[in-house]
């Protein structure tokens, strides 16, 4: 708490401690760049979706709900490709809720989450510059 109420005072700081020890942390830079929705929160959450903590990685993917689905599809895409399973599972529910589709299999290898992935992009007419965020 008290780290997002210095956020509101220095994003810098809080951005920093990206690479904190406590997964307690970084789960609360999750957390605050959720409400930035901006250049530097989708690379933050990108990073985040791949960090070694599956509670961090969640958390990142949690953070993107109310986002527009152009700014939350890179942080979910780069989940459900590199993410350990369960975070893979529930970037997998979101992408399915949000885009209202049925995601075959989660136990497909990358290259088979990656065309997923791919196809999603192209159905919804995601900016290719959002999904080479992504992948």
């Amino acid at each position: 708490i008290a780290l997002l109420g210095l956020a509101r005072a220095d994003k810098a700081t809080l951005y920093a401690a990206l690479n904190d020890e406590s997964a307690t942390v970084r789960a609360a830079v999750a957390k605050f760049a959720a409400g930035e929705q901006s250049s530097r929160a989708v690379s933050v959450l990108r990073q985040l979706v791949e960090d070694d903590d599956p509670a961090v990685q969640q958390a990142a993917v949690l953070s993107v709900e109310d986002w527009q689905n152009d700014r939350a599809f890179p942080i979910l895409a780069a989940a459900f490709e590199r993410g350990a399973v369960p975070t893979r599972k529930l970037a997998r529910r979101e992408l399915e809720t949000r885009f209202d589709l049925v995601i075959a299999a989660l136990d497909d290898d990358a290259t088979q989450r990656r065309q997923t992935l791919q196809q999603i992009a192209q159905r919804f007419e995601l900016s290719a510059d959002a999904f080479q965020l992504s992948l």
